[in-house]
């Protein structure tokens, strides 16, 4: 069961901060830390780069490690249980950072 939701976690960021997985090469972090904070703040400024203006308080920031890269998921908080992708039309982003250098791999809007 962890394995096929490890699975859909790497697929689609989903608001789970609270959940910890066992001995894994993925972890989440807790709401903010310290180190979550720069990976916040760069996905941020990405964010809105591609998207004028957007209110953080309609957005679930989720922080999701992976071997060596972060990514920073800004998500509807109204999203319904269980869907994946984006269900709204607030549109929803993801950034990929890499863990040592905190340096852009990857963005995309969730569809």
């Amino acid at each position: 069961m962890f394995r096929s939701f490890a699975i859909l976690l790497c697929s689609t960021i989903i608001g789970l901060a609270q959940v910890q997985p066992k001995q894994s090469a993925i972890s989440i972090d807790p709401p903010i830390s310290g180190e979550s904070y720069l990976a916040i703040e760069k996905a941020y400024t990405i964010f809105k780069k591609h998207l004028k203006n957007p209110d953080l308080r309609k957005y679930d920031i989720v922080i999701l490690r992976i071997d060596n890269q972060l990514t920073v998921g800004f998500e509807n908080k109204n999203r319904p249980d269980g869907v994946k992708g984006n269900p709204g039309p607030l549109p929803e982003f993801e950034v990929v950072l890499s863990k040592a250098t905190n340096e852009l791999i990857s963005w995309n809007f969730v569809r």
